[in-house]
């Protein structure tokens, strides 16, 4: 639970995770052909709609498919529903990467194009729009907690961030107080990887009404050089007012 007594982004983009890895045993899917020979997935771009709120004991239906298969990447699509009434409460659509034993990027097995299947989709706006000079910065100190299995920090924490700053960034003043309501739509595209050390910093600006962009930074020449690691576009809850 979060703050505001409701399950935040970041929580949900968990359950989803959790939910794929089952789904990779799962004949139908067809998932285990892309983990053999040192070949494994990386998320590359991530669409959350959370359509409802999430409250404590209320329990989810998770229904999981894959809506896409490219040269080298493929789409996994989420539709979340309390089980008790069915109600939606949230969409996804996860673009993962298929990578060989080098880390590039390597073909997606073709026997995987037969799992394809339809489903509700969500369509989400990526950022488009540059990050300006007066842009909020926040240093950002990566734990060993935020790093997975892959060492890496997981595709989950980079939305803990940006929740973060948008909070943080509105209690300075430094964004209108829109900037702390509930988010509503989240479109994050992952640019570069981040790592346990990497001295990183968030930034933040508003889009206009009740929208927001931000950016993860890696912030001086380390492991790479300076570089945008992750850009991100949320869209918050409209005013009660």
């Amino acid at each position: 639970m979060g703050a505001r007594g409701v399950i935040p982004p970041q929580v949900m983009a968990r359950y989803l995770e959790h939910v794929r890895w089952e789904a990779a045993g799962d004949p139908r899917l067809r998932m285990d052909r892309l983990f053999t020979g040192g070949h494994r997935v990386v998320v590359r771009a991530q669409r959350l709609a959370l359509t409802a709120p999430v409250r404590f004991h209320e329990a989810l239906d998770v229904e999981t498919w894959v809506s896409r298969v490219g040269r080298s990447s493929l789409d996994m699509s989420h539709r979340v529903v309390r089980a008790g009434d069915g109600a939606e409460v949230a969409r996804a659509r996860v673009t993962a990467v298929h990578v060989g034993p080098d880390g590039r990027p390597a073909p997606v097995p073709e026997a995987m194009a037969r799992a394809v299947t339809s489903g509700p989709e969500v369509e989400i706006a990526a950022l488009e729009a540059a990050a300006p000079a007066d842009a909020w910065r926040r240093p950002v100190v990566i734990r060993p907690s935020d790093i997975d299995v892959l060492q890496h920090v997981n595709q989950s924490n980079y939305l803990a961030f940006f929740e973060d700053a948008r909070q943080l960034a509105a209690e300075a003043g430094a964004l209108d107080a829109a900037a702390a309501r509930p988010a509503q739509s989240l479109a994050l595209d992952y640019e570069r990887e981040a790592r346990l050390h990497d001295p990183v910093e968030v930034v933040a600006w508003a889009l206009g009404a009740d929208a927001f962009g931000l950016e993860l930074r890696r912030t001086r020449a380390a492991a790479g050089g300076e570089a945008v690691l992750c850009r991100a576009r949320v869209e918050v809850a409209p005013s009660a007012r």
